[in-house]
C-alpha cells in the first residue's frame, strides 16, 4: 500500500497538520506534497487530504483536487480551522469535502489553527462575523502540540482501520 498525504495550506496550520500525520506513517510507503504540487494518484491506494475551513467550506484549490480522486481510493480527510473542535463550520466543511470525493471516505480529523490578526479584526466589523471572530482569536498558538499529537493518534487509527479492511 502507497499513502500520499496531500494537504492545502494557506498560513501553514494545515502543513503542520499534514507533517505530523507523514511522521506518524513512519516506515510506511507514504510521500506528502502539496496539492497544487500533485499531478497524479495513480500509485496511492490511501490518500490523506488536508485543507484550511474557509467560510464554512473546502477552499477551491481543495475542491479540484478532491474532484480528481478516483472511486477506488480510500481518503481521510483533514482540516484546521478557526472554530471551537467539533463546532458547526468544520463539520459542514468535512461534509462538504466528503460530499466532493467519488471516493471511499474512511475517517476524517479537524483541529483549530490560528488566524490571521487581519481576518480576525475584518470580521469584528461585521455583526454577522463578530461571533466567529471572537471564536477565532482562542484558535490563538494552533495547532498546539496536543492537535499535533492527535492528528498523529488519527493517522495510526487509519491505517489500523485500512488493514482491518484488508485482513
Amino acid at each position: 500500500m502507497k499513502i500520499l498525504v496531500a494537504y492545502y495550506s494557506r498560513t501553514g496550520n494545515t502543513k503542520k497538520i499534514a507533517e505530523s500525520i507523514y511522521q506518524a506513517l513512519e516506515g510506511e510507503r507514504a510521500d506528502i506534497r502539496p496539492m497544487g504540487e500533485i499531478v497524479s494518484v495513480d500509485d496511492y491506494s490511501l490518500i490523506f487530504c488536508g485543507f484550511p475551513v474557509e467560510a464554512h467550506s473546502v477552499p477551491l484549490p481543495a475542491q479540484s483536487f478532491l474532484k480528481s480522486i478516483g472511486k477506488e481510493k480510500k481518503v481521510a480527510l483533514f482540516s484546521t480551522h478557526g472554530s471551537v473542535k467539533g463546532g458547526q463550520m468544520p463539520r459542514e466543511a468535512i461534509k462538504s469535502a466528503a460530499g466532493i470525493v467519488q471516493a471511499e471516505i474512511i475517517g476524517s480529523f479537524t483541529c483549530k489553527g490560528e488566524v490571521g490578526r487581519d481576518v480576525i479584526d475584518q470580521m469584528m466589523k461585521s455583526a454577522q462575523h463578530c461571533a466567529w471572530a471572537r471564536e477565532a482569536e482562542s484558535a490563538k498558538s494552533h495547532p498546539d502540540s496536543a492537535d499535533r499529537d492527535d492528528a498523529a493518534f488519527f493517522a495510526k487509527s487509519i491505517l489500523k482501520k485500512i488493514r482491518g479492511f484488508n485482513e
